[in-house]
């Protein structure tokens, strides 16, 4: 009996270390990990509040001021720029080149319909379709999804940018090749007051910030008017309205239009359009992972590419971003984004017609969808890793493949919706790999 209770002890005394540590666990569960957790959700709280401040704010708030730019040139050398710039709620904007020298004079104008970018040198005025601007809280808020999926978002200490507090947001992508993004937003408008965007190795790629600023109350249609000269020559850049979906541009195109097999690292489909680039009419395809965005040019060669050949040249840009020029049959490529260069090689090549049908056949099959079906969905501009994601989600919940796709246009990442309806992320990787652009 003593034997027994000596071994009792022996065994009491090398099991209160282990005690120790379950206890802690214990306290840690019941009293600190409540409010660990609840710190952690306020903080992705207080993200999002901001993000959607900041995206609404140039619908809410007036705005004049002096803006600083710097850009960093592929050689390493930066290039400054100050411009005077006036915006107004309604979408009506105009910015003055001030500084340099070479470039003092330059001016923009936007009425949220149209773009005029004077060049006093050349005495031409570039006409453009002014950018989709975001209409209400929904939309802000399918951006931030998309920005949440595709970037680690971070709240940082507090900053000042000229003279105003601001919170300052970190966005570090996911994506190996994409840049970092950090943005100051004014506490008390919501107005983004700086943007800086970094490389791989921390370095800046591009800053801009306002060294003074206000948010008048009225902006009077007269301070936004500039006066062109006489004789400037008008260049109409756009030929078509901005469209949501692929489909109306190849009715006016003369051209094949292709759609990327896949796009990287949550670029999405944003918007369309067909524009004038050197004298000729260029397709242009916007993808967007929620705070870059990606260009997809394409217009029509008149000597077709040999079979099985696809030539590829690429060249660094200033801030850090890339173009890719490439041809595929009788068409020719110009893919521009801010990427490193191993990230944007990739996209040219998922431009193959041949491997679309055969992926979407098999898809046909798997979803007993009619094919003419998964051919109207592409023309939304989703690719097909996504599309075969959808329908696999769709075949594992018995859920219509319709609700996924509206989730998916709502701002929802693959790996998201497949969590919400408790689908294995990780099978669904593997599902959809071989379709994947990387």
């Amino acid at each position: 009996m003593a034997i027994h209770s000596q071994r009792l002890r022996m065994a009491a005394s090398r099991m209160r270390p282990f005690l120790r540590i379950v206890i802690g666990i214990v306290v840690f569960l019941v009293i600190l990990a409540p409010s660990v957790l609840a710190s952690a959700g306020s903080a992705a709280s207080s993200v999002d509040r901001i993000l959607l401040r900041s995206m609404l704010s140039s619908r809410q708030v007036n705005l004049r001021g002096s803006q600083r730019e710097v850009v960093v040139m592929p050689s390493g050398v930066a290039h400054f720029m100050t411009k005077e710039v006036i915006r107004r709620k309604d979408g009506h904007s105009l910015a003055r080149c001030v500084d340099p020298a070479e470039q003092r004079g330059q001016v923009k104008t936007d009425d949220g319909i149209w773009t005029r970018a004077y060049d006093p040198r050349r005495r031409t005025i570039e006409l453009t379709r002014s950018l989709p601007r975001l209409t209400n809280e929904s939309d802000a808020r399918r951006l931030i999804r998309r920005i949440h999926a595709n970037y680690a978002v971070y709240l940082r200490n507090q900053d000042w940018i000229a003279g105003r507090t601001c919170d300052v947001i970190e966005m570090v992508p996911r994506d190996p090749y994409g840049h970092g993004i950090k943005i100051w937003v004014d506490r008390a408008t919501g107005v983004t007051l700086s943007r800086q965007e970094s490389g791989r190795k921390n370095e800046t790629l591009g800053l801009t910030f306002y060294t003074n600023v206000t948010f008048p109350k009225q902006v009077a249609d007269g301070d936004l008017e500039f006066k062109f000269p006489a004789r400037s020559k008008t260049q109409k850049i756009s030929l078509s309205k901005v469209f949501r979906e692929i489909s109306p541009l190849r009715k006016i195109a003369t051209f094949e239009i292709y759609i990327p097999v896949s796009m990287p690292a949550g670029f999405e489909f944003e918007s369309c359009e067909m524009a004038l680039l050197n004298g000729s009419p260029v397709a242009c395809l916007r993808f967007s992972d929620g705070a870059s965005m990606i260009t997809i040019c394409q217009s029509w060669l008149a000597e077709p590419v040999p079979n099985g050949y696809r030539p590829m040249a690429c060249q660094s840009l200033a801030r850090g971003e890339t173009m890719v020029l490439s041809a595929y049959r009788r068409t020719s490529f110009m893919v521009v984004g801010p990427r490193e260069k191993e990230g944007m090689l990739c996209i040219p090549k998922s431009f193959d017609n041949d491997r679309e049908r055969e992926i979407l056949s098999r898809l046909s099959k798997q979803s007993r969808l009619p094919i003419s079906k998964l051919i109207s969905i592409r023309t939304g501009g989703i690719g097909l890793d996504h599309l075969a994601a959808l329908v696999d989600i769709a075949s594992r919940t018995g859920r219509k493949l319709e609700s996924l796709m509206a989730m998916h246009r709502d701002g929802w990442s693959c790996r998201s919706i497949a969590e919400r309806l408790k689908v294995d992320p990780q099978r669904l990787a593997d599902r959809i790999r071989e379709f994947q652009t990387r």
